[in-house]
């Protein structure tokens, strides 16, 4: 095993003895993968989202992320005007970044196109997803659910776009009866079924909500209203975003557009169809284009266009914090941490702002305290648009749409390129967080993420070049772990921790 970061330690002497909290150094940040688009070898580009989010990997069974790409890939129509590069790609890369290019959406007949959604391994270990166009329906196109099976075989589940038609109340607006365009990826309930939305069709053409079996069955527990519907300033239309269980059965969700203000609202929908608003949107902290993260006691996290906001399950919304842009701009997708903080990714701002908007990496904890982790400048990546996976070993693995060594800055001589993206990994490193004497046992209290594997290390003279292990390398199995030392007849010992990579 490798240890990548020993730049943090305590220093403990008889005469006095630290014991306040150890600032944490930089994350330990690294590029993976460079997306090539329509090249060998890692065929991808996440080039044209609008809304929502760009899918997240997913952690397979094999150790193995799975992923999508909106774009990119073998498949390219010339006659297409304009010229088409590609309907997207499904790949799956190793922790240490190894890539290998699954599936060209649209290399086959009824084929799915533009894999946006987020994918999902259900409880059967295959991996679950949505294509927001393509389909085996003829000249309809409204999109796909797919799976993946352990052995990188993709299957297409079911079309989108049964019984399309015209309807002279809407001007015309095509509906049907089962929804279209699932930009957002289904999850698989408590109950085994899976649910999903889509952002468009269904009876009134404001998008729906529904349940898929596993046996292929598709049914639509709830139809949007259009614009020009009464109940738009009610229910809302247009969900974006994939559905979070909460604790009592239910799926909670939001709208991008309608309610009260027109910015969007929270809703909860039982399996069985009963659709409830929460809340509506204000405009200035509006829009919501990212799934809700259940926090547990009847609490969700989401993201707006430039908050973060916590909402309760009786519909008590409370924005948390407001994206200014040296802090990042336009939040992208927010997961909850295994050490109980959220962590997300916001596609604009960041360090290098307003020079470069290359987008960023944050923490928070639950109570709204911020902290941006990592900003993007370009060679390394820009725009993350995808929300991040925590791994069993405790790091966190994210992709961004643009950026990587393709990457050309504007102002300069060349022509200036944003770049294919990347697939990055970010480790937050350990920190001593105190250390305390009785009786010559030195008891020290750590801060680890739960999943990483940690060394604490000790040396009697910050002149010396050695550090001995104190123990072993160790998993943390939860936030906060302890160790003791005797230190025996030393006079003094310093501390600190290295993370040991994965």
């Amino acid at each position: 095993m490798k240890r990548i970061r020993k730049t943090l330690f305590a220093t403990c002497a008889l005469a006095l003895w630290l014991a306040v909290p150890q600032a944490r150094a930089g994350v330990a940040f690294t590029n993976l993968v460079f997306f090539t688009y329509t090249n060998a070898p890692n065929y991808g580009w996440n080039n044209i989202i609008y809304l929502g989010h760009t899918s997240a990997l997913v952690e397979g069974n094999d150790g193995s992320f799975y992923g999508t790409t909106v774009a990119g890939g073998t498949v390219y129509e010339s006659n297409s005007s304009p010229p088409t590069y590609g309907f997207g790609t499904l790949f799956k890369v190793s922790p240490a970044g190894g890539f290998t290019s699954l599936h060209s959406f649209g290399s086959v007949d009824g084929d799915g196109r533009g894999p946006e959604g987020n994918l999902t391994k259900g409880l059967d270990g295959n991996i679950y997803g949505t294509t927001d166009g393509g389909g085996s329906l003829p000249f309809v196109g409204q999109g796909t659910i797919f799976k993946v099976s352990t052995g990188g075989t993709l299957t297409t589940l079911y079309s989108f776009g049964h019984d399309m038609a015209g309807d002279p109340d809407l001007n015309n607006v095509y509906t049907n009866s089962d929804g279209g365009t699932p930009i957002a990826g289904i999850i698989q309930g408590r109950d085994g079924n899976f649910y999903g939305t889509t952002k468009g069709g269904g009876a009134r053409d404001g998008g729906t909500v529904f349940q898929f079996k596993p046996d292929g069955t598709l049914i639509t527990l709830f139809t949007f209203p259009y614009y020009s519907d009464a109940s738009y300033v009610t229910n809302g239309n247009g969900p974006l975003s994939e559905l979070a269980e909460g604790d009592d059965g239910a799926f909670y969700g939001t709208t991008f557009w309608g309610g009260a203000n027109g910015a969007g609202t929270i809703f909860r929908i039982t399996s069985g169809g009963t659709l409830t608003t929460l809340a509506s949107f204000e405009a200035r902290d509006g829009y919501p284009n990212a799934p809700l993260v259940n926090g547990g006691a009847g609490v969700f996290y989401g993201l707006t266009q430039n908050s973060v906001f916590k909402v309760t399950a009786d519909g008590r919304l409370t924005i948390l914090h407001s994206f200014g842009g040296g802090d990042g701009l336009s939040p992208s997708a927010l997961i909850l941490g295994s050490d109980g903080k959220l962590y997300g990714t916001t596609s604009g701002g960041g360090a290098h702002w307003p020079g470069t908007t290359g987008g960023t990496v944050f923490q928070m904890t639950t109570n709204g305290v911020f902290n941006s982790l990592y900003s993007f400048g370009g060679p390394d990546g820009s725009e993350p648009q995808s929300a991040l996976v925590q791994a069993k070993d405790g790091s966190f693995y994210g992709t961004t749409s643009y950026g990587g060594p393709q990457w050309i800055a504007s102002g300069g001589t060349q022509e200036p390129f944003p770049g294919f993206g990347t697939i990055f990994r970010i480790a937050i490193p350990p920190s001593l967080q105190s250390i305390t004497q009785t009786n010559g046992i030195v008891n020290l209290t750590l801060s680890v993420m739960p999943g990483q594997t940690y060394q604490l290390e000790y040396s009697t003279n910050l002149t010396s070049l050695g550090w001995l292990s104190l123990g072993s390398p160790t998993i943390a199995s939860s936030p906060t772990v302890s160790a003791t030392d005797d230190i025996g007849s030393d006079p003094q010992r310093y501390y600190r921790v290295a993370l040991v990579s994965p």
